[in-house]
């Protein structure tokens, strides 16, 4: 059975990708999260997926998503909100972590698809945010 909720959509195709990079990059057995537990097991427990919406909806309420400037704002916030919570706030801290957002931002945008259902899913949290600027 899928996922009806666009941020567990979106939460799983990330976590897809960042595994199968974490996988290639450290062989076949794979490498566990920065808390020492596998990729998804921070987010899997205790409304790890509520806090994350909860989170973003209040960053993004006050972006305006009608812009370039503010999709891209917006979905780099999505990013380091999904990713820290998948991983532990230490990635925060981490020197390669903004490069890795930009990189999985831009593939996310060059995609018409995903793109699509990234902004789509944002807007939907900034409207349930209370005054946000949308289209």
């Amino acid at each position: 059975m899928s996922s009806v909720n666009p941020l567990d959509r979106a939460l799983g195709a990330l976590r897809k990708t960042l595994g199968a990079r974490a996988g290639a990059a450290a062989g076949p057995a794979g490498t566990p999260s920065a808390a020492g537990q596998p990729a998804g097991a921070n987010t899997a427990q205790g409304g790890g997926v509520g806090k994350i919406q909860g989170r973003v909806r209040q960053a993004v309420a006050h972006i305006d998503l009608t812009t370039e400037a503010g999709q891209q704002q917006a979905v780099r916030i999505f990013l380091e909100t999904a990713l820290s919570a998948e991983f532990g706030a230490d990635v925060l801290n981490d020197p390669a972590f903004a490069d890795m957002v930009e990189s999985v931002k831009q593939t996310m945008m060059a995609d018409p698809a995903t793109q699509q259902k990234l902004l789509a899913m944002l807007q939907g949290m900034a409207a349930g945010a209370g005054p946000a600027r949308k289209p």
